[in-house]
């Protein structure tokens, strides 16, 4: 099950309006007891990439914490965008380490 959210956008490291940018929360992979989780991902454009005519955009995706809670995730797919609007890639990365540090997870 997936959930999509259409954001603005620019490029790579620059902050962008979130025009190019995707969130979406998807499934994540279930607890040893069985219980299901939940990630957060933002898809961004790749910085630096030449494009061709006709040629489908390069994104890179970078992901959220698992979570068991999709509400959680949703907070912090809203935290990603805004990291990218905000500051590009770079602040993104930037909280995604925060984001996994609070659920108990070391950053990258």
């Amino acid at each position: 099950e997936e959930e999509k959210r259409e954001g603005g956008g620019g490029g790579g490291d620059a902050p962008g309006d979130g025009e190019d940018v995707k969130t979406e929360i998807v499934d994540g992979v279930a607890r040893v007891n069985g219980d299901k989780t939940y990630q957060a991902q933002i898809y961004v454009p790749r910085q630096g990439v030449t494009h061709r005519p006709g040629q489908k955009p390069v994104t890179l995706c970078i992901r959220g914490p698992s979570r068991a809670s999709k509400q959680d995730c949703e907070g912090d797919a809203d935290k990603l965008l805004d990291a990218y609007k905000e500051g590009g890639i770079k602040k993104v990365r930037e909280v995604r380490t925060v984001l996994n540090k609070d659920a108990g997870r070391g950053g990258w």
